[in-house]
């Protein structure tokens, strides 16, 4: 019986084109999660967090990058949520008092 190298087997050309380089096909998961393929995220330059507009075009389903306005705009929420959670935030009662907390604060 011949000797065969992983890269000469027939079966592992085809399963490493499928999964690796033609990789077209994705599974709904639950609760509708869906993995975008690596090499399609790299080629858009889509990184965890980002925000992707959904619509529907007959029975088509285009998944859209926002941009990056619209994600640095998502990440400022974000951080502004996690700083009111920690407390970081400052209170006044009319705006004469936001400008003297604030011109302490820069201080």
């Amino acid at each position: 019986m011949p000797y065969y190298t992983r890269a000469q087997l027939p079966i592992y050309k085809i399963l490493k084109f499928i999964y690796t380089e033609n990789m077209k096909t994705i599974k709904l998961q639950q609760r509708g999660l869906l993995t975008l393929p690596k090499n399609i995220r790299d080629a858009l330059g889509l990184e965890e967090g980002q925000v992707l507009q959904v619509t529907q075009s007959g029975q088509q389903i285009i998944l859209e990058p926002q941009t990056n306005l619209d994600t640095e705009l998502a990440k400022a929420i974000t951080q502004g949520l996690a700083d009111i959670k920690a407390g970081n935030y400052i209170e006044f009662g009319s705006p004469k008092e936001l400008h003297e907390k604030l011109k302490n604060y820069a201080d």
